[in-house]
């Protein structure tokens, strides 16, 4: 079926039980039917170079003779994010995936496993060392880099826990509040998130493009949108901070 222009997949896709290997590659599917989930004879799927923007993992999860889902080959990608991807791969250890991570996402993920042993590596030396106040400032920036690389993967409450421990090493820490902004608001909490904001947003921040803490705000969040990781849910709530960002006193 792959090359047909199909938009939607009817729901007596289910039907078919026998089926082994299905090719649905070079359409214009953005979502696929639950019904899907009732091929539990297949063992490929090919969805390269459609529209999706998600899966239904928890179907697949379903589906333990899937061995090979394509979701994307040379020819082109769906824009999927990459934090539902690996949701994907997690939930289906007996399935190859394949699927080119958007290279942001996937510098920062390997970014983001050796802060996260530097920051365990630090606490050890803390632990050590507890009055050695110099490096408590260390350690908060590499919490602080943590914390914005679990934004940039997707992983809000975990951001949050970091910007945290950071705050508790070093409550002085410029791009702190920025992370924990940018948590608060992905995670859902709107009015935290908003309050963050107002009580930052005009104070100065000193960066050359980023005089004032609105601007670093504004920049973090486009480099956010730039990874992929902003939740649906949350694009209103998005819109709704750079409208009060753009407020000045």
């Amino acid at each position: 079926l792959s090359v047909n222009q199909l938009k939607t997949l009817p729901a007596q896709i289910g039907e078919l039980k026998s089926l082994q290997s299905l090719n649905l590659s070079g359409n214009q599917l953005q979502t696929l039917p639950a019904q899907i989930g009732e091929l539990k004879n297949l063992q490929s799927l090919d969805l390269n170079s459609n529209q999706l923007q998600t899966l239904p993992i928890e179907v697949f999860a379903q589906m333990p003779n899937l061995k090979v889902i394509v979701l994307t080959d040379w020819i082109g990608t769906n824009p999927l994010p990459g934090t539902i991807v690996f949701a994907l791969k997690a939930a289906m250890p007996w399935c190859y995936i394949e699927f080119y991570l958007n290279a942001l996402f996937e510098k920062n993920y390997a970014a983001r496993n050796e802060t996260e042993a530097a920051v365990i590596e630090g606490e050890v030396r803390l632990k050590n060392n507890p009055m050695d106040t110099l490096f408590q400032k260390i350690l908060a920036n590499t919490y602080n880099s943590l914390g914005w690389q679990q934004l940039l993967t997707g992983q809000f409450a975990e951001a949050e826990a970091s910007v945290n421990r950071g705050f508790e090493l070093d409550s002085t820490h410029i791009c702190l509040p920025l992370n924990r902004a940018s948590s608060f608001l992905f995670m859902g909490k709107t009015e935290a998130a908003k309050q963050e904001y107002k009580k930052w947003k005009d104070l100065p921040f000193g960066a050359m493009n980023w005089p004032f803490y609105r601007d670093a705000f504004l920049g973090g969040l486009e480099e956010l949108e730039k990874a992929g990781i902003i939740p649906e849910a949350r694009k209103a709530d998005v819109e709704a901070v750079r409208k009060l960002l753009g407020e000045k006193k």
